[in-house]
């Protein structure tokens, strides 16, 4: 009785389709990201969505300046009606710049006012384009892969 119960328990109606079950893995997130230096230096990054620019260039060794540190109040705005403030992570340092091509505005938020006046304290004006970003305050996300992203050639002597 009991083999005749386990061979029902096993049989599977006809109807039912058979598909191989396939988790996502995370070679199926990576994002390959690749920065360029002043020099013309390549290298091809893997990033997953939610890191930061600067993070992946860390990870890499890319040397983006000091680490920036957070601080101070920031609006987040999740629609027309709801802002929310977030204490603590707020821009305070300009140093982590990189140039983004113009292809990619697109998957990006707008510069904030915050992040503008944190590059124009560091870098001169000549040196801020339409596509410079403090890598703090991009995130990768799907749809970025294969961007470039330039770094220029340094912190300015003159800041400490």
């Amino acid at each position: 009785m009991f083999s005749r119960l386990l061979s029902r328990s096993l049989t599977l109606p006809s109807s039912l389709p058979l598909r191989p079950l396939s988790a996502p893995s995370v070679s199926s997130k990576i994002i390959p990201l690749t920065f360029i230096d002043s020099s013309g230096s390549r290298l091809t990054v893997p990033s997953l969505p939610g890191q930061t620019l600067y993070s992946v260039a860390s990870s890499a060794k890319i040397d983006l300046g000091p680490e920036p540190s957070v601080g101070g109040v920031v609006e987040k705005i999740h629609s027309e009606r709801w802002t929310e403030d977030l204490f603590g992570v707020g821009i305070n340092s300009g140093y982590d710049h990189v140039i983004i091509p113009s292809s990619y505005n697109s998957l990006l938020p707008p510069r904030s006012l915050d992040e503008l006046n944190n590059l124009k304290a560091v870098w001169d004006e000549d040196e801020i384009g339409g596509g410079s970003r403090l890598a703090s305050c991009v995130v990768v996300k799907e749809g970025m892969e294969g961007m470039t992203v330039y770094v220029p050639d340094g912190v300015p002597d003159d800041c400490p």
